[in-house]
C-alpha cells in the first residue's frame, strides 16, 4: 500500500474503552483498551497493520511517559482496530496525557507517525480511581463532588492535605489519623471533625429570654406539657407585653417525646399530648412571633426515661428537629454512657457532634448544653468542660450554682460564682445558665435581684408562667432588659465588697463607650450607704456622669468623681451611669467586602472598636 502523506492517513476517532464486566470481575491493573478508526485518504482501512503507541506529557514535543508499545498484526475492519495498552503504574498521575501513534502495513518497512497526537480522555483516570488501593495519595487533587463518592469511605493515612468538599454527604467516614489539613464546607454527616470556634455564636446575638414549662410542672411535665397548654402560653405572652418586651423563646422541655422511635428510627412526639405533631405547633408559635426550643439528652433516654439522642441518633434527631422549624436545642446529660469511656470525653464529643449537626441542618438553632461536672465520680476534676461548652454551645450550665434562684442572697451568690469561674467564657453568642426563676416561689425583691444579677453577668433569663401584675411589671422593664440585652455581652465584675454589701459594674456597648451599669447589693438587715468611685467605672475623676435608676425610671442627677446611694436591706438595685453628650463619638467605617466597624472615641481618643 502506498502512503499518501500524513494528511491523508490518520486516526479518524479514538477513545479508551471501559468494560463493566471487567470492572466487576477482578481488581484493576494499569492496562486499558484503546479503539480507533484508521483511514487511507478518503477510504477506511482494512487488513493487517503494525501500530506503535507512545505516551507524552504535551501535544507536541514534551517528554515520553513509560515505554513505547508496539501492537503487531492488528486487524482493521472498516477502519476499526482495538489495542490493549499498559504504560505502567506511574503513567497516569492526574496530569494531561497525549498518545502518539505510528503505523505501517504488517511487515512493511518504516513506521509513519500520525499527527496530531490524540489526547487521552478521563477514562483511564476513572479506571485508576475505581479502587482506592490503586491511587497514590499525590493523585488525589481538586474538588470531589458527592456523586463521585460511595456511601462509605475509610481514610487511614495521616497527613491529609487541605481539601474542599462541596455539599458532600458521606454515610460513614473513618479517619485512622487526621494530622494535617482542613476540611472546608458544610461538613455534611462527617463525625468528630472540630467545628470552628464560635460557629454557633451568630445564632444567639444576645442572652435569650426564655419561657420553660419545666419550672411550671417539674416531674409532672410529661402529663401537663401539651400542645393546648403551649398554645395558651404563647397567646398570653403575645398579649400581656412579654413578647413585645423581648421574651420571645418558648422552650419545650423533657416529656414531649414518646418512649420509642418510629419505623424510620425517628423520634415521635407523644400523640396524646401533641396530636397534631410538632411541626403544626411550631408553625403556630412562629406565627405569633416566637422562637421554639426543644429538649433531648445525650443518652439513649432522657431524664424522664423517654427517647433520647445518643451518639448514633443525634445527627438524625437534629435534622428532624430542623425540619419541624425548631430554633433551639437543649441537650441534657441523663443516661449517657460512662464506661469504658469517661463522661468528660463523651460529653466533649457529643457537644461537637451537636454543633456540627446544627450547622449541617442549615437552620439557626441555639444550643443549650447541660453537662455534668464533679458530682459524677470526680470525672471532671481539672478538666474544663465549661470551656469546651464555650466553643460548642450558646448557653452552658454553670455547675456550682443552684438550678433555680431561691431568694435575694442566692441570686447574688450565683452571679458571684459565675463571674469568678466563667467571666472569660462569656461574650456575644456564649452565655451562662446560672439559675432559672420559679416566679411562684420568689418574692418581688428576689425577682428584682435575679433579673439585676442576670443582666450584670449577661446570663439568659428563664421563667415559668406565673405572671401577676407586679411580676409582669418587673419582667417587662425596658431599661433593665436593655442592659441585659447589651450587644457587647460583657460579664460584669464585683468592684467592691464587704460581704454583706457589694458594688458591681458592667461596661455597656463595649469598653470605653461611656455608659456603665451599676448594681448595688445589700444583703444586710439594715440600710447600707454605698459609694461608687469613678475609678471603679473607668472614668476620669473630673468627668460628669448622669446616674439613672433603671428600676424606678428616675434620673438621680449628674455627679463628678463619686456618687453615694442608700440601699434598703435585702435589696439589689440597678443604675446606669452615662457620660454627657459630646464626650463620646461613634464613627462607622466601611471595610472591604461591605462590612462595617464602629470606632468609639471619648474626648477625642479612640477607646474601642466594635464589629
Amino acid at each position: 500500500m502506498n502512503w499518501f502523506g500524513l494528511s491523508r492517513l490518520g486516526v479518524i476517532a479514538a477513545l479508551p474503552l471501559l468494560t463493566i464486566s471487567h470492572v466487576c470481575a477482578e481488581p484493576f491493573g494499569t492496562a486499558f483498551i484503546y479503539q480507533g478508526q484508521l483511514a487511507v485518504g478518503t477510504n477506511l482501512a482494512s487488513g493487517n497493520y503494525d501500530l506503535t503507541f507512545g505516551l507524552f506529557d504535551a501535544p507536541s514535543g514534551g517528554a515520553g511517559i513509560g515505554p513505547a508499545l508496539t501492537n503487531s498484526a492488528l486487524i482493521a475492519s472498516d477502519g476499526l482496530f482495538t489495542a490493549v495498552l499498559d504504560f505502567g503504574a506511574g503513567a497516569f498521575n492526574g496530569e494531561a496525557r497525549w498518545l502518539e501513534l505510528s503505523v505501517r502495513t504488517n511487515g512493511g518497512a518504516n513506521f509513519t507517525t500520525l499527527s496530531p497526537r490524540q489526547p487521552v480522555m478521563p477514562t483511564p483516570y476513572a479506571l485508576q480511581a475505581a479502587s482506592a488501593a490503586q491511587v497514590s495519595a499525590t493523585n488525589v487533587t481538586g474538588i470531589l463532588n458527592s456523586s463521585q463518592l460511595p456511601a462509605n469511605i475509610s481514610f487511614t493515612s495521616a497527613g491529609l492535605a487541605d481539601a474542599t468538599i462541596g455539599n458532600a454527604t458521606v454515610g460513614t467516614a473513618t479517619f485512622g489519623s487526621l494530622t494535617a489539613g482542613t476540611l472546608i464546607g458544610d461538613g455534611a454527616r462527617l463525625r468528630n471533625l472540630p467545628t470552628p470556634p464560635y460557629a454557633l455564636a451568630r445564632f444567639a446575638p444576645a442572652p435569650p429570654l426564655i419561657y420553660s414549662p419545666w419550672y411550671d410542672f417539674y416531674l409532672t411535665i410529661a402529663t401537663n406539657q401539651t400542645d393546648t397548654f403551649l398554645r395558651q402560653v404563647g397567646q398570653q405572652m403575645a398579649t400581656n407585653g412579654l413578647l413585645a418586651a423581648g421574651w420571645n423563646f418558648i422552650w419545650i422541655d423533657d416529656g414531649w417525646a414518646g418512649a420509642v422511635r418510629d419505623a424510620n428510627d425517628d423520634m415521635v412526639p407523644n400523640p396524646l399530648n401533641f396530636p397534631y405533631g410538632m411541626s403544626n405547633l411550631v408553625a403556630y408559635l412562629h406565627a405569633l412571633g416566637f422562637k421554639v426550643g426543644i429538649y433531648s439528652s445525650f443518652g439513649l433516654s432522657t431524664c424522664l426515661s423517654l427517647t433520647g439522642s445518643d451518639e448514633a441518633h443525634l445527627p438524625q434527631d437534629v435534622k428532624l428537629m430542623a425540619s419541624w422549624g425548631i430554633d433551639g436545642l437543649k441537650l441534657d446529660a441523663c443516661f449517657q454512657p460512662r464506661w469504658p469511656e469517661d463522661a468528660y470525653s463523651y460529653d466533649r464529643r457529643m457537644l461537637n457532634t451537636a454543633a456540627s449537626s446544627i450547622l449541617d441542618s442549615h437552620r439557626a438553632m441555639v444550643l443549650l448544653a447541660v453537662t455534668p461536672t464533679d458530682d459524677l465520680g470526680n470525672l471532671y476534676t481539672g478538666r474544663p468542660i465549661a470551656w469546651q461548652a464555650q466553643y460548642e454551645a450558646n448557653i452552658f450550665v454553670v455547675w456550682g450554682t443552684t438550678e433555680g434562684i431561691t431568694d435575694v442572697s442566692n441570686a447574688v451568690v450565683n452571679a458571684a460564682y459565675t463571674a469568678t469561674c466563667c467571666s472569660s467564657m462569656i461574650g456575644p453568642g456564649h452565655y451562662p445558665s446560672e439559675g432559672a426563676f420559679d416566679l411562684r416561689s420568689l418574692s418581688l425583691p428576689a425577682v428584682q435581684a435575679a433579673m439585676t444579677m442576670a443582666a450584670v453577668v449577661s446570663a439568659p433569663m428563664i421563667v415559668n408562667s406565673y405572671w401577676p401584675g407586679p411580676i409582669l411589671n418587673l419582667l417587662t422593664n425596658a431599661e433593665v432588659l436593655a442592659i441585659h440585652q447589651d450587644a457587647a455581652a460583657i460579664c460584669g465584675t464585683m468592684a467592691w465588697s464587704n460581704n454583706l454589701a457589694q458594688v458591681w459594674t458592667k461596661p455597656l456597648g463595649g469598653r470605653g463607650s461611656g455608659a456603665t451599669a451599676i448594681a448595688l447589693v445589700n444583703l444586710a438587715t439594715t440600710n447600707q450607704t454605698l459609694a461608687v468611685n469613678w475609678s471603679q467605672l473607668g472614668a476620669a475623676g473630673d468627668e460628669p456622669l448622669t446616674i439613672r435608676d433603671v428600676w424606678t425610671h428616675n434620673t438621680l442627677g449628674v455627679y463628678t468623681g463619686s456618687w453615694t446611694n442608700t440601699v434598703p436591706p435585702n435589696t439589689v438595685q440597678l443604675f446606669k451611669a452615662t457620660a454627657p453628650t459630646g464626650l463620646t463619638t461613634n464613627v462607622t467605617v466601611l471595610r472591604p467586602g461591605g462590612t462595617t466597624n464602629t470606632l468609639v472615641f471619648r474626648k477625642g481618643v479612640l477607646v474601642d472598636v466594635h464589629p
